[in-house]
């Protein structure tokens, strides 16, 4: 809805630095098991021995959400479904939306897409003059919306 807009998305290519004096393998590891903790919660489905998305996979990725001219919902379905693209290794999948992405579609320049060099040192959701840092606050806020039919 128009009350929960201007939503921006940043895909940066370009890892921040850890948190805490961590090493990156620290970091990735605390990352993947607080998904894991997140997904038993939500009832997600969530590998038990995740694999990391190739550098390829995720080049072909940016690709395709830059070419895309899906907008708004649309778009955030199409981020979803490549995000699970990614993390069940249906790169086949993936290749041949690639393929279409570069075959048919030009870059497109859409101000609520930012794609970037720099580092995303935190993600965070802001709505009503709040933010929300984690995926669990934006489930939360989520079903708030749906129960007061804003979203």
């Amino acid at each position: 809805s128009d009350e929960l807009k201007p939503l921006k998305i940043i895909i940066s290519h370009t890892a921040s630095e850890p948190p805490n004096s961590m090493t990156h393998e620290e970091w990735q590891h605390y990352c993947l098991n607080d998904a894991k903790i997140l997904a038993n919660q939500h009832r997600f489905a969530f590998d038990e021995f995740p694999e990391i998305p190739s550098p390829e996979s995720l080049k072909q990725a940016a690709v395709i959400l830059k070419r895309t001219p899906l907008q708004g919902q649309n778009f955030l379905h199409l981020l979803e479904d490549i995000f699970h693209m990614l993390w069940q290794q249906q790169y086949g999948k993936l290749r041949t939306l690639h393929a279409m992405a570069v075959k048919h579609q030009v870059p497109q320049h859409f101000p609520e897409r930012i794609f970037t060099d720099e580092p995303v040192r935190a993600a965070y959701f802001e709505f009503g003059g709040r933010k929300y840092h984690a995926v669990d606050d934006l489930l939360r806020l989520t079903r708030r919306l749906k129960q007061q039919k804003l979203l």
